[in-house]
């Protein structure tokens, strides 16, 4: 078999994207001549998804587009997800038996509290979802590879140009960890009240409450949850809209959180970036409406599992949970997706006032970070 090298395709560009400077980067995995095309490349490392250009075409299409590939290459990519679905679904009763695991300890030990169910519904129930959309995979690929093969097309296309966005790993990471160690260090020194949303200390002057409180968790478990979810949304988030997109809206709305935390809630003490997470959430869930003639089901489905999660934890946290600032949030994040997210997936250039808006927000959360550090310190008497 002749060695191809990796190609660049200006047919590949997706509406919307702005040509100058634009190109499909290498692929991974490898290349190979198959049933009379140019050229077939794997774009997902598992091997199962491949895209096609022949020679008289105009654009690439996906194999499941070609009636002979398709039929080549049906076999090998039935047994690839086939095993791939058995594998997720592995995994999702793994996490269902850590689950009632959970529960059943806790229940022998006498300490089958409210907590205890909240943190088994939190492993429990996308456990569950998981293993059942997998085993109806399985049962689907069986019965019906034609089809689910055509199902898969628009979606695959969507997830072709996720790949090519800019993604903030790094940013988020970073962020993440300095969160954690503000966390850390409130949990620490037991002084979380001195930096918290609070509706009495922020009449009393103390307006800065509404950035410090966010960036504190009321405990472990509270903030490794949190923090793993923003890393996992923020992904999500600038692989649609941008990486500039993301902090402006997160941050906007963990600030409406806090007010409704304030205005229409408990007034506090609070503490927790919910707000901001739930905000992101809204966000996704305009993209999920407007994009649904889009193939996009994977979006839909987790939008749609998350934020059904987070209200059934709030109703079993109730007195717990700061449900106002998951409310504010998603109300912030679905107002800022109607002003921002397009009709049609794509990727598009973000304009000159979201970099600044983007620099603002960076500069806000490090300042906010480092705030509730001060504060939690100070009111143990370190400073």
């Amino acid at each position: 078999m002749a060695v191809i090298q990796p190609w660049r395709d200006e047919a590949l560009r997706p509406t919307g994207a702005p040509a100058v400077g634009w190109e499909v980067p290498a692929f991974s995995g490898a290349l190979e001549h198959c049933a009379g095309a140019d050229a077939v490349v794997r774009a997902d490392t598992q091997g199962a998804i491949l895209w096609v250009r022949s020679p008289e075409a105009d654009r690439a299409a996906m194999v499941y587009e070609v009636p002979e590939l398709a039929a080549a290459t049906a076999a090998r990519d039935a047994a690839i997800l086939q095993a791939r679905a058995r594998e997720q679904a592995g995994v999702a009763a793994l996490w269902m038996v850590l689950g009632l695991l959970l529960v059943g300890s806790a229940a022998a030990f006498g300490h089958l509290q409210r907590g205890t169910w909240l943190i088994a519904v939190i492993f429990l129930a996308p456990a569950v979802i998981q293993w059942q959309q997998s085993r109806r995979a399985q049962r689907r690929l069986a019965a019906d590879w034609a089809g689910y093969a055509q199902d898969s097309i628009g979606q695959h296309q969507v997830t072709w140009w996720l790949a090519l966005r800019d993604h903030m790993r790094w940013l988020a990471i970073g962020l993440a960890a300095g969160i954690a160690l503000v966390s850390i260090l409130g949990l620490v020194l037991r002084t979380n009240r001195a930096a918290a949303v609070d509706l009495a200390a922020i009449r009393d002057g103390e307006v800065w409450r509404l950035l410090t409180g966010p960036i504190l968790h009321a405990g472990p478990i509270h903030g490794i949850m949190n923090l793993a979810v923003w890393i996992w949304l923020s992904g999500w988030c600038a692989a649609l809209f941008g990486r500039r997109v993301v902090l402006p809206v997160f941050l906007a709305s963990m600030v409406l959180g806090a007010l409704a935390t304030i205005t229409i809630g408990s007034g506090g003490p609070s503490v927790g970036i919910s707000g901001g997470l739930t905000g992101l959430l809204g966000l996704l869930s305009v993209a999920a409406w407007r994009w649904r003639r889009h193939a996009m089901p994977a979006l839909s489905r987790t939008v749609l599992i998350n934020l059904a999660l987070i209200a059934g934890v709030g109703v079993i946290g109730t007195g717990i949970i700061d449900n106002a600032a998951h409310l504010g949030g998603v109300v912030g994040g679905v107002v800022a997706g109607v002003a921002i997210v397009p009709r049609d997936p794509g990727p598009r250039a973000t304009g000159v006032w979201w970099d600044w808006a983007d620099r603002l927000a960076i500069a806000v959360l490090v300042a906010a970070i480092g705030g509730a550090g001060w504060l939690v310190w100070h009111a143990s008497g370190g400073g």
